[in-house]
């Protein structure tokens, strides 16, 4: 919180040039971030489209079981952007982009680990979790405060 404080200081305080430079840079390292959330997000849910086509014969999802289970991410959303957007601004983009990025991963790969209706449910609402806030703007900790390792981090 006070990295952003003294951010938003400084911003206040420069120049018009050095406004300028320092959107600049804030635009060269956080555009190509969020390009590449909003690239796994699509691939995330395209994903899921074609996984629905093994789904019906191997585990017995009905069309309306599958409905249900894609419907239910947005229900994951709603419970989930408060807790997301105040955890942002108590550890900041860089940590909150580096959780939301590793927790998708794991999140993602379980959805391997789906046997039934209930479980792909449970997968659809999880894999939310992980994503709020990345359009706000996270090394990695765990809920204790450690580093947890990561790959790329």
């Amino acid at each position: 919180m006070a990295d952003a404080s003294k951010t938003r200081v400084a911003i206040e305080q420069a120049s018009e040039n050095e406004r300028a430079r320092i959107y600049r840079k804030i635009s060269l390292r956080l555009i190509p971030m969020i390009f590449l959330c909003y690239v796994l997000n699509y691939i995330d849910r395209v994903n899921v489209r074609f996984a629905k086509l093994t789904f019906q014969s191997d585990i017995g999802l009905s069309d309306a079981s599958y409905g249900f289970g894609v419907g239910i991410f947005y229900v994951g959303y709603i419970l989930f952007e408060v807790p997301s957007n105040l955890l942002l601004g108590r550890i900041g983009a860089r940590k909150t982009l580096t959780r939301i990025m590793c927790l998708w991963g794991l999140v993602s790969c379980s959805m391997a680990f789906v046997t039934s209706p209930a479980t792909f449910y449970l997968a659809r609402i999880h894999s939310v979790r992980p994503k709020l806030a990345s359009s706000r703007a996270s090394s990695s900790t765990s809920p204790s405060g450690s580093p947890i390792a990561c790959a790329g981090g």
